[in-house]
């Protein structure tokens, strides 16, 4: 849409007022949910090991959790009160990377495009995995600011983008394809190959150390490729649909018409923006393309299909579209200026629709399985799509401009309420994923006899949440048992008194079906009925409550 100079300056001066209420309501949103769930996700307790001993000063046993992350928990944890201040350091950091992701992609999109940038952001702060990891305590969010302030040193031509992206291989293996990625389009741009190769080289020194270390001093450096080798070589293609589903909830459709009919409204604003990208600003452009494709291409072949696996690159389709909502507002406004009789009953119709779809979402939302107040997510998505009416305002006028950004708000209106929908059905399933876990800690703190040690699924959780001695517990995967009759004899051999089964999910895929063999669940499920166990008496079962996807806890006793 053309404006003249004022109007764009009205435009620029209202977007950036947006992004700070966007911050501010998204600071407040988060602060109401702060630390939701009843467990950290298993992964954690690996980053808070790694940080123990960077804050120590000494080198870990393991080496599968690269350092960046760990290392601002170390930093951090010292200048927090209370329990568990390593995991509320965590907490806090990915608060504020969540946060200051939200004004880098600001920053960046501005700068590729204007006005509508604040669409990027918006879109952002409404999707899954960005919540999701935002109230965890897990590398994704400090991973995606790095990747995100790169992208902004090297749309400025900074020398400090090197330095950024040394921090980017420090936080995840397919990320630090970015540094050879910058290397190549620095290279392509001024052909300075030894200026640009000596920093990408010092750039890439933190990840290829950290491998060097582990291979000499500890284990899970190769982590991926032992995944992969137990998992039979599977990789997952699937990675790509779920990266666009994961951008947009709406994808999730179970009718298949329906997907195919948002799939190709969805397309239509991808592509345009991608298009058009590449005319308009070609050189973030490529370099955007090519980290998504690379990143992702190293998640597909070691099969890691995994939603938070998006987070390093899932905001590269979010800016395209951004972009190409607002050309596809440009060409269909343009048509419609010529038509003005048509356009103002246009602008009704688009107006009411918009209206109509926002309704419609937020009812929707309402149906969704949720931890909190079903307010509190309709709120917040009311805030935003306010937000984006706010900053399209200066676009809107005249009858046909208005009826275009009715138009956009209504796609707005369904990315924003489906994706917090999801987010509310995400969020309690996280919140669910170990709930048997937080029931058997209780029992044990009531019930277990100082002599008493245990063999479980979930140790670290165990302790956790209850200061149990470590001699006292045992993972079913140390047990040197893969039957019944010879876990009585590990057991009686080795001092162990009690056995329990706690919930976890079915091995429906390769990585699933390697973790099962690895944690020795199959072995853990013969106590899973409840039933009759030879060489053992049940004690209890600890029921979950019905809205609880899980099987419940069964505590068996070694017999006399």
């Amino acid at each position: 849409m053309s404006l003249d100079p004022r109007r764009l300056a009205e435009a620029g001066r209202r977007e950036t007022r947006a992004l700070l209420a966007l911050l501010i309501l998204t600071a407040l949103y988060w602060g109401l949910q702060y630390h939701p769930f009843l467990l950290p996700n298993n992964d954690y307790y690996s980053f808070e090991l790694t940080a123990q001993s960077l804050g120590s000063l000494e080198l870990p046993r393991s080496f599968k959790r690269l350092p960046a992350f760990p290392a601002l928990m170390a930093l951090v944890a010292p200048a927090v009160p209370g329990q568990a201040p390593w995991m509320h350091a965590a907490l806090l950091l990915n608060a504020a990377f969540g946060l200051g992701a939200l004004g880098l992609l600001f920053v960046y999109a501005r700068r590729c495009f204007a006005p509508g940038a604040v669409l990027v952001p918006l879109l952002l702060s409404t999707t899954v995995q960005f919540h999701a990891m935002g109230l965890q305590p897990l590398v994704e969010p400090s991973l995606g600011f790095f990747v995100l302030l790169t992208f902004v040193l090297h749309q400025r031509r900074s020398a400090w983008q090197y330095a950024t992206a040394f921090a980017v291989g420090l936080g995840r293996a397919e990320a630090a394809t970015l540094i050879p990625l910058l290397f190549l389009a620095n290279w392509q741009e001024d052909r300075r190959f030894w200026h640009h190769g000596v920093r990408a080289g010092l750039a890439a020194s933190g990840i290829l150390v950290w491998t060097g270390l582990g291979s000499l001093y500890g284990s899970g450096q190769s982590f991926y490729l032992e995944l992969m080798e137990g998992m039979g070589w599977h990789p997952s293609p699937g990675f790509y649909w779920r990266l666009l589903r994961e951008d947009f909830a709406f994808l999730y459709s179970p009718d298949p018409l329906l997907n195919v009919a948002l799939l190709t409204a969805t397309s239509v604003p991808l592509a345009l923006g991608i298009a058009s990208g590449l005319r308009r600003f070609r050189r973030e452009s490529i370099l955007m393309l090519a980290f998504f494709v690379v990143s992702a291409s190293v998640v597909v072949v070691f099969g890691v299909n995994k939603p938070r696996y998006v987070y390093p690159t899932f905001w590269i389709p979010l800016l395209f579209c951004g972009h190409g909502l607002v050309r596809l507002c440009e060409l269909v406004s343009q048509r419609l200026e010529a038509r003005r009789p048509r356009a103002t009953g246009l602008a009704v119709v688009a107006v009411a629709g918009w209206l109509a779809c926002l309704a419609a979402g937020l009812a929707f939302m309402q149906t969704r399985a949720h931890l909190f107040p079903p307010a509190l997510d309709a709120a917040y998505a009311l805030g935003c799509v306010a937000l984006a009416a706010l900053a399209l305002r200066p676009l809107a006028g005249s009858a046909a401009r208005l009826a275009v950004v009715a138009l956009l708000l209504a796609f707005l209106s369904a990315t924003i309420t489906s994706g917090l929908a999801r987010k509310k059905t995400a969020l309690k399933d996280i919140h669910d994923a170990n709930y048997g876990s937080w029931l058997l800690a209780g029992w044990l703190h009531e019930n277990a006899a100082p002599e008493d040690r245990i063999i479980l699924l979930g140790k670290k959780h165990i302790q956790h949440l209850r200061p149990i001695e470590k001699h006292r517990l045992r993972n079913f995967s140390k047990v040197e048992a893969r039957d019944v009759p010879s876990l009585v004899t590990f057991m009686r051999e080795g001092g162990w008194t009690l056995v329990a089964w706690t919930h976890r999910g079915e091995a429906k895929n390769p990585s699933a079906k390697w973790y099962y063999r690895t944690l020795n669940v199959g072995l853990a499920e013969s106590f899973r009925s409840g039933g009759p166990v030879e060489g053992f008496e049940h004690v209890a079962t600890l029921a979950v409550p019905g809205d609880v996807d899980e099987s419940d806890v069964q505590i068996y006793r070694l017999a006399p």
